[in-house]
Formats: structure tokens, C-alpha cells, sequence
């Protein structure tokens, strides 16, 4: 079983360290109180991420024993995955919901429907053959739209909560949750799977799910506390938003695209995966299974060199170096044959830069604020349309040509998503006066001073560019 990584503990605690300077405004003021609370809610929501993209997650690499347990062709059970990406469409919608007194009772409502969704698709098998498959996709949707009603409050939530300096580390461990869904689910789910039948993943997601709503019970309070006042509200007024735009298209229509490709060009290898793994490699099922353990690892890898090193080099450099390593190594898959170890490096280098790509585009769009829970829903259209393309897709493809012929369009929409991206040329520019610097006096409270950060979230030492030169854009998630 993977675990945290080993300076998660620390991330948190400096994440809270963070917040507590940027939110001290009086000489001598102890924030440690309101940080720890931060910090501890962060905890607890990312453990009730689990389960949401657990449910989601789990069924991938066993998609050939499912299809079987459901009684159907791997090609209609990819038109299930399909109809749940495409309830990502709720995005906007739910966007239209988020407020801050509704943000954790959507995310415990998005427990509730990831433990429906999964109780009726375990129950779908004992239905009659001409109601089983309408069944089936009522969970995998359920399911689905369980995912934008948790991510959407949440990122609004990480917004409202986590002044700018630290919140492009508050997202990367929210990402946490992504990586770490694959690491609990899919290894024991190929074990319980050998040992009794399919229907147990979908069992231990429920489980899961109960002990994420448990989790935000206990960890994240009732909005509206008259204790908690956002790092916005405190520092806000020092400090002029900044705005995500492109020269040529709407920064909505730039982002949407890309990340639509580069999730369209995952989701086709994630259907096949274990079907490769297990067709042309000779894999088991719980090897398939524990396979995954090298996924989570790569995941987290690109977690940490989002949080480490995006904003040293800047966002586009990024960006584009993920998309171009993604390109370069779906074009070459035709090449690693039956060698278990080229396939799994090549695997490795594909989800580091997946994830980095999908990190990053998240992180650009947080930095609209006309609107940022609205843009976030579009980018989670834009996203469950590249999965619902790639789920449909994957299965033919493989089916035609193996994993080259996969490889091979999946490079295509990797390098179209590069041209898009770039002929867009998205910028950020910051709208009115300069963020106040450390130390810096405010006009607004006289004698008083805070703590600003001198850069804004995830930008880059050497100042905003366009994402030509100098950094990009993004679900999952502000």
C-alpha cells in the first residue's frame, strides 16, 4: 500500500505556517490557532477526496473482469465510462450552486452519491438482462457527478481559505487525493477481486466514502463560523486580483481545449491499460493491480514538481515541457514491445507529465476572478469531454491497431493540445496596482501592516509572461 509521502506531514505544517503569516495583520498576533484549523479541514478534505475519485479510479484497470461480471462487451462498458465522464458537463451547473454556506454540504452530498452510484451498479448484476445495462449506467453517472460536486466547493473552498502565497501548495496536496484514491483502491481491489468477485472494488469505495463524510463532519466546520474569515477578506484589500487572459481566444476556450485534449489522450490509454497489461504481458489480475502502485507513484511525483518547481521556471515551461514529454512518449509506445520494464517506464513518464499538465491548467484558471468557480465548471465540461471521447475511443483503437495504434492518436492530441495552448498565447496580467510586499504598510488600516506575498500563486521568480515564453493555463480544481 502506498503512503503518504514522507514531507506530506511537513507540507501541511509549513502550508500552515504559510497561512498563519499571510493572515497576522497586528505586530505580535498568533495566528497557530486559525492555521492548524486550515490545515487540519485540509486533512479531512482530501481524505473525503478519496472516495470520490476512488470511484472513479477503481474501475480502470479491471475493466475486461467487470465487463464480464456485468455480462457485456468491454465496448459497451466504455460507453458506461463514457456517459460518466460526460456528467462532468454538470460543471457550470453545479458552479451555479457553489456558495460559501453550501461548499461542505455539497461535498457530503457527493459522498452520498458515490455510495449510491456504487450500490447500483453491484446490484445492476441481478437485474434482468433488458434493464442491466440502463441500470449499470445509472451508477457509473451517479458517480460521475459526484466528482463536480466535490472538487468545485473544494477548490472554491481552498480559494476562500489559503492566502495566494500558499495556495499553489494547498492545491498540490489536494491533488494528493487523486494519486493516493489509485494507491488504497486499485492494489486491494485486484487481491478481493481474485479472492471473491468484481462487485468488491465497488463495495470497498463505499466504505471509503463513509469514512470521507465521516471526515468532513469531524474536520470541516459549518460555513459561516464568524471565526473563520477568509485570507481574502483579510489581505484582499491590499492586494489587486489578477486575471487569466489570452490574446487571441477567451481564456475559458484556451484552457478548456487543451486540457480536453490532454485528458482525451490519457483517458484512451487508461481504458486499455490493464487489457494491455494483461493481453500482451501476461499479467494477472492482482498483478495488473499492484502494477498500479508505480501510477501512484509517478502522480505524486508530478504533484511535487508542481509545488516544487512550476513556479521557479514558470507555468508555461511547464506546461509545455509535459506536453511535449506526453507526445514523445505516446508516439513511441509502438517501440517498448512485451519488456515489462520499458512498459512501466514508459507508463511512469506518461502520468508524471499528466498529472503536471492537469496541475498546472487548474492552477491557471484559479487565477480568473471575475468568476473563478464558473471558468473551473467550464474547465470541468472541457475535461469530461476528453474523457468521454478517450473512454469511447480507447477500446477501437486497441482493438484495430494494439497499443501503437493508441499511442500513436494519443500523440496526436497531445501535440494539437501544444498548438492550441501556444497559439493562444494565454497570459496573466495583473489588473489595477502592484500586490503589496512583505512588510509593506496598507492605506486602509493606518499603523496596521500584513504580510502580503511579493509573487502571486504559482508564478513564476521572473514575472508573468506570455505562455509562449514564460508560462500556461488549466479538472480538478480552485
Amino acid at each position: 500500500m502506498a503512503t503518504l509521502p514522507d514531507d506530506a506531514g511537513g507540507c501541511v505544517a509549513e502550508l500552515a505556517s504559510t497561512i498563519g503569516r499571510a493572515t497576522c495583520s497586528l505586530p505580535g498576533e498568533v495566528p497557530a490557532p486559525r492555521s492548524a484549523a486550515v490545515g487540519r479541514e485540509l486533512v479531512g478534505i482530501v481524505v473525503a477526496r478519496l472516495a470520490v475519485n476512488g470511484g472513479i479510479r477503481v474501475v480502470y484497470p479491471f475493466v475486461t473482469v467487470i465487463a464480464a461480471g456485468l455480462g457485456m462487451s468491454v465496448e459497451s462498458l466504455a460507453l458506461l465510462v463514457a456517459s460518466r465522464a460526460l456528467a462532468g458537463l454538470a460543471g457550470p451547473a453545479v458552479a451555479r450552486l457553489v456558495s460559501p454556506d453550501r461548499r461542505r454540504s455539497l461535498m457530503l452530498a457527493s459522498q452520498l452519491l458515490v455510495i449510491t452510484g456504487c450500490v447500483v451498479i453491484v446490484a445492476s448484476s441481478g437485474a434482468p438482462a433488458s434493464i442491466r445495462v440502463a441500470l449499470a449506467g445509472v451508477g457509473f453517472i451517479a458517480t460521475g457527478l459526484a466528482r463536480p460536486l466535490f472538487d468545485l466547493p473544494m477548490q472554491t473552498w481552498v480559494s476562500a481559505h489559503v492566502p495566494p502565497a500558499a495556495r499553489g501548495r494547498a492545491l498540490g496536496l489536494t491533488e494528493l487525493g487523486w494519486a493516493l484514491s489509485l494507491a488504497l483502491t486499485v492494489p486491494v481491489a485486484g487481491l478481493l477481486i481474485e479472492r471473491t468477485d468484481w462487485r468488491s472494488p465497488f463495495l470497498l469505495v463505499v466504505a471509503m466514502a463513509g469514512a470521507g463524510a465521516l471526515a468532513l463532519l469531524l474536520t470541516v466546520p459549518p460555513e459561516g463560523d464568524p471565526d473563520r474569515t477568509s485570507p481574502d477578506e483579510l489581505v484582499g484589500s491590499m492586494m489587486h486580483p489578477q486575471r487569466l487572459r489570452t490574446r487571441r481566444i477567451p481564456a475559458g476556450l484556451a484552457v478548456g481545449v487543451g486540457a480536453a485534449l490532454a485528458v482525451a489522450a490519457a483517458e484512451s490509454l487508461l481504458m486499455v491499460h490493464g487489457t494491455w497489461l494483461t493481453r500482451d504481458l501476461g499479467m494477472t489480475v492482482s498483478q495488473v493491480g499492484l502494477s498500479t502502485l508505480f501510477i501512484v507513484t509517478a502522480e505524486l511525483v508530478g504533484d511535487g514538481l508542481v509545488i516544487t518547481v512550476a513556479d521557479r521556471i514558470g507555468l508555461a515551461r511547464t506546461l509545455f515541457s509535459a506536453l511535449l514529454a506526453s507526445a514523445a512518449v505516446y508516439g513511441g509506445l509502438w517501440l517498448v514491445g512485451d519488456h515489462v520494464g520499458l512498459v512501466l517506464a514508459a507508463t511512469g513518464v506518461l502520468f508524471v507529465a499528466f498529472e503536471v499538465t492537469i496541475v498546472v491548467l487548474i492552477a491557471l484558471a484559479s487565477m480568473t476572478t471575475d468568476d473563478r468557480a464558473g471558468l473551473l465548471g467550464m474547465l470541468m465540461a472541457a475535461v469530461a469531454c476528453g474523457n468521454a471521447v478517450g473512454a469511447a475511443a480507447g477500446p477501437l483503437l486497441f482493438a484495430r491497431g494494439g497499443i501503437a495504434l493508441s499511442g500513436v492518436v494519443s500523440a496526436g492530441a497531445a501535440a494539437t493540445a501544444i498548438v492550441v495552448l501556444w497559439h493562444a498565447r494565454v497570459v496573466r496580467s495583473r489588473i489595477g496596482r502592484e500586490p503589496v510586499r512583505q512588510g509593506s504598510t496598507t492605506a486602509s488600516t493606518p499603523g496596521r501592516t500584513a504580510a502580503a506575498p511579493a509573487t502571486w500563486p504559482m508564478a513564476a521568480a521572473h514575472g508573468a509572461t506570455s505562455i509562449g515564453v514564460g508560462r500556461p493555463a488549466v479538472p480538478a480544481s480552485t
